[in-house]
C-alpha cells in the first residue's frame, strides 16, 4: 500500500465514494484497511466511519469503531451524541441511563451543558424539552446552545416563541451565521413565508450570500413555489460550491412533470458521488423512483394520444392529478370569498394503533381534547376494527387487516371515518395551537391543505359527512388494499391517493367543487396547527417507518464498555437551562 493510501482520511473518502456508487469490492477493500487505522483517526472521522458502516451494512466495522471510541478518555460532543442515539435506537433496556452517563463523563466539562440540552431534546422530543427550558435567555447558554434551542423551539411547534428568541439571539450575537436561516424557518412555520423571504433578503451579505440563497430555495420549496425554487437552484448550481441535489429538488422536477430534467439530475448525482441523492441502484424503490416510473408511463400514454387530463391518467398517476389541482387553485383564487357556514361537524378524531400512547404524544394530543363545543374521540386498532365492521362491513375490515404497515391502516381508517361521519381528523403528532373553529372558517365544505410539492396532505382534514372526495378515496384505497397492490403507502392510501381523488372531483364535478371544496397551501394551517412534530419514538425500532435493525446484541455489548466510567458516580440530573 502506498503512503498516500495509508492515510486514513484518504481511505475513508475512498470507502465513502465506493459505497455511494455501490462498488462493493472497492468499499470492502478500503474498509479492511480502515480497521487497523482507527486509532489514528480524529473524532470527526470516526463519526464518518460509523455512518459509513450504517450505510454499507458493516456491523463489524461499527463494533470496531465503538471499541476504539471507548478507549478514548475524551470525546467530541458530536461523537458522544451519536453514541447516545445508538443507545436509544438499539433500545438497550438494561443500564441505558448508566451508558449515557458514562458517555457524558468523556465530554469536555465546558461543553456538557450543550450536550445535556441535546440529550434532553433527543430523549423527550423538542416539545417536552422546550417545556423544561423555562429560562430561554439564560446567561450560561453558549452560541451553539442557543442555536440548538432555537431549532428545538421550531421543531416543537413553538414557532412564534422561536421568532422572539432568535431576535434576542441576534442582539446578543449579531454576527452568528445561523440567525437568518433559523429565523426564516421560524417565520415560515408561524405561517408567514413572505416575512421569511423578506428577512433573508434584508440580511443578505457577501459572507453569507450562499447560505441565504439556499435558505430562500428551501422556503420557496415549502411554499409550493417549485419553479422559483428550481430556477434558484439551477442558478446556484452554475456557481462555485453548488448546492446539493436533494430528494426535494428531484421531487420538484418530477411534480412539475419535468421528466428529462429529473433524469439529468439523476445522471449528475451518479457522476458526482458526493451528492446527497439516494444510491442510484436503489432509486426505483423510493417514492421519487415511483414518481419517475409513473411519469414515464404518462408520457408514453400521451405519446399514444391520451390527453394530459384524461381521467385514466388522473385517477392513476400523481403528476397529472397535481396539474389538475394546480390549475383549479389558480381559478379559485380569483373567486370571491364564500360566507356560507361550515358543514363540518364539530367532532375531532385521532388514531393510535395501540391502546397505550407514547408519553410524549400524550402531551401533544391533549391539546385537542376538551375544546369547548367540540366532541373528541381517539381510536386504537381494536376500536377501529369494531367501528369498520359496524359502519362499512366485511370488505373494509378485511382491507384494514391487510394493511402492510400501521400507517397504511391509519390512512385508510381516517378516510372511512370522515367519509361516514365527517369532522376534523388530526395526526397524533399534529399539535393544536389555535382554535379548531378557525379551520372551519377557511371554507364551507371540505378543507384540504397542499403539501409543498402539490400533493394533498392527509394529516389534517376537515370534512362534511359523505363528501364525494372522501367516499371516492375510500373506494380507491379499499380496492388497492384488497388487490394487494405493491405501491408505497404515500401512493396507495396517503397524500398521493387523496390528490387523485380530489382531482377527479374537480374534473367530474367542476361546479360542485367550486362550492364544496377548499384547497390551501400548507402554511395556512400553521397559525392553528403545527404538524409533524419531531418525536423520540420515531427514532426507535418500534416506529412503523424505522429502518433500524433489531436485536443487535454485538452493538449493545460494545456500548456496555462505557459503563466503566460511571463507577462511583451519582446519577446526573440535567438542569433546566
Amino acid at each position: 500500500m502506498t503512503g498516500r493510501a495509508r492515510d486514513p482520511l484518504v481511505l475513508l473518502r475512498l470507502a465513502e465514494l465506493a459505497q455511494k456508487t455501490q462498488d462493493h469490492s472497492k468499499c470492502q477493500a478500503a474498509i479492511t484497511h480502515l480497521r487497523s487505522l482507527l486509532p489514528e483517526m480524529p473524532d470527526k472521522a470516526l463519526l464518518r466511519v460509523l455512518r459509513l458502516s450504517d450505510h454499507a451494512d458493516h456491523s463489524d466495522l461499527s463494533m470496531s469503531t465503538i471499541r476504539e471510541i471507548a478507549r478514548r478518555p475524551t470525546l467530541s460532543t458530536a461523537l458522544a451524541l451519536d453514541l447516545v442515539k445508538r443507545t436509544r435506537a438499539t433500545e438497550v433496556t438494561e443500564n441505558a441511563d448508566e451508558i449515557e452517563r458514562g458517555i457524558r463523563t468523556r465530554v469536555d466539562p465546558q461543553k456538557r451543558h450543550g450536550f445535556d440540552l441535546a440529550v434532553r431534546i433527543m430523549r423527550l422530543g423538542p416539545y417536552a424539552a422546550s417545556l423544561r427550558s423555562n429560562r430561554p435567555h439564560c446567561a450560561r447558554r453558549s452560541l451553539s446552545d442557543a442555536a440548538m434551542l432555537a431549532r428545538a423551539l421550531v421543531d416543537a411547534g413553538k414557532a412564534r416563541l422561536a421568532v422572539r428568541y432568535v431576535r434576542f439571539c441576534a442582539r446578543r450575537w449579531p454576527r452568528a451565521n445561523w440567525i437568518a436561516t433559523v429565523m426564516a424557518s421560524a417565520l415560515y412555520r408561524s405561517g408567514d413565508p413572505e416575512a421569511a423571504l423578506a428577512y433573508l433578503e434584508v440580511h443578505r451579505s457577501p459572507a453569507s450570500n450562499r447560505d441565504i440563497e439556499v435558505s430562500r430555495q428551501m422556503v420557496l420549496l415549502n411554499m409550493g413555489e417549485l419553479q422559483r425554487a428550481l430556477d434558484l437552484f439551477h442558478a446556484l448550481s452554475s456557481k462555485p460550491n453548488p448546492p446539493m441535489i436533494t430528494p426535494a429538488i428531484l421531487q420538484a422536477e418530477l411534480s412539475l412533470g419535468n421528466l428529462e430534467a429529473a433524469r439529468r439530475l439523476l445522471q449528475q448525482s451518479s457522476e458526482n458521488p458526493g451528492q446527497a441523492l439516494v444510491n442510484i441502484p436503489q432509486f426505483r424503490a423510493t417514492q421519487n423512483g415511483q414518481l419517475m416510473t409513473e411519469l414515464e408511463v404518462c408520457h408514453r400514454m400521451q405519446n399514444d394520444g391520451v390527453k394530459p387530463y384524461d381521467p385514466r391518467l388522473v385517477s392513476s398517476f400523481f403528476a397529472p392529478a397535481r396539474a389538475v389541482l394546480s390549475n383549479w387553485v389558480v381559478r379559485q383564487a380569483k373567486r370571491p370569498n364564500c360566507d356560507e357556514p361550515s358543514r363540518v361537524p364539530k367532532k375531532i378524531f385521532q388514531y393510535w394503533d395501540k391502546v397505550d400512547v407514547p408519553s410524549e404524544l400524550v402531551q401533544v394530543m391533549a391539546h385537542w381534547k376538551d375544546v369547548p363545543g367540540w366532541a373528541y374521540v381517539r381510536f386504537h386498532r381494536n376500536q377501529a376494527l369494531a367501528w369498520l365492521r359496524d359502519v362499512w362491513g366485511d370488505d373494509h375490515v378485511r382491507a384494514f387487516r391487510m394493511a402492510r404497515q400501521a400507517a397504511e391502516g391509519a390512512d385508510f381508517f381516517r378516510l372511512c371515518l370522515l367519509a361516514a361521519e365527517g369532522g376534523v381528523y388530526a395526526d397524533a403528532d399534529d399539535m393544536l395551537i389555535g382554535a379548531p373553529d378557525d379551520l372551519l372558517a377557511l371554507g364551507p365544505g371540505l378543507v384540504l391543505f397542499r403539501e409543498p410539492h402539490g400533493s394533498v396532505a392527509n394529516n389534517l382534514i376537515a370534512a362534511p359527512p359523505q363528501h364525494p372526495v372522501m367516499t371516492r378515496a375510500v373506494e380507491m384505497a379499499c380496492a388497492s388494499m384488497l388487490a394487494r397492490e405493491n405501491d408505497n403507502v404515500w401512493t396507495k392510501t396517503g397524500p398521493g391517493l387523496l390528490t387523485r381523488a380530489a382531482a377527479l372531483h374537480v374534473l367530474e364535478n367542476p361546479i360542485q367543487a367550486e362550492g364544496d371544496m377548499t384547497l390551501l397551501p400548507q402554511h395556512k394551517m400553521y397559525p392553528v396547527v403545527q404538524p409533524h412534530l419531531r418525536m423520540p419514538y420515531k427514532a426507535t425500532q418500534a416506529y412503523w417507518n424505522s429502518d433500524r435493525t433489531t436485536g443487535n446484541t454485538d452493538l449493545q455489548a460494545a456500548l456496555q464498555l462505557f459503563l466503566t466510567s460511571t463507577s462511583g458516580n451519582t446519577v446526573h440530573r440535567t438542569a433546566g437551562c
